[in-house]
């Protein structure tokens, strides 16, 4: 079997200045690309290409269901991002209230007996799950 590896996932996009600015203010993620020429690349282990579609595009407007949480319905691709230490998720905590982020709850809960996870929308309705594994499970379950 070949050894292989993901570098690129393309998406169609309504706004790429709007999609940039979730990646790069609200998830703390490299973006580079020329936003303005309708395209943006955003670096998140593999790199996420979004170019501007031809025409208007529709938003989902459901949470994706995913195992870590409940509340998605929706059977759609959705991502997982986890955050190395407890500062940089904070900081994208901080980054998805600065941008108004749609949230399924306001904070972090303790999911899955192992990590603190929040879960939100992009600007085309993409259904993103951002969580942090601390070294040692909380006295307390409740995010502070």
């Amino acid at each position: 079997m070949s050894k292989a590896a993901l570098k690129f996932v393309f998406f169609l996009v309504n706004d790429v200045e709007a999609v940039a600015r979730f990646y790069r203010e609200g998830l703390g993620l490299g973006v580079r690309g020329g936003e303005a020429e309708g395209w943006a690349s955003v670096d998140a282990g593999s790199e996420l290409v979004f170019v501007k579609g031809d025409y208007p595009l529709p938003v989902a407007s459901e949470w994706s269901w995913q195992p870590g949480y409940q509340g998605g319905l929706a059977h759609t691709t959705s991502f997982g991002l986890s955050y190395d230490d407890e500062a940089s998720y904070r900081a994208a905590l901080a980054g998805l209230e600065r941008v108004g982020a749609p949230l399924l709850a306001p904070k972090p809960a303790w999911r899955r007996d192992c990590y603190w996870g929040i879960t939100a929308r992009d600007p085309m309705g993409v259904t993103w799950e951002l969580y942090w594994t601390p070294e040692q499970k909380p006295d307390a379950l409740a995010w502070r």
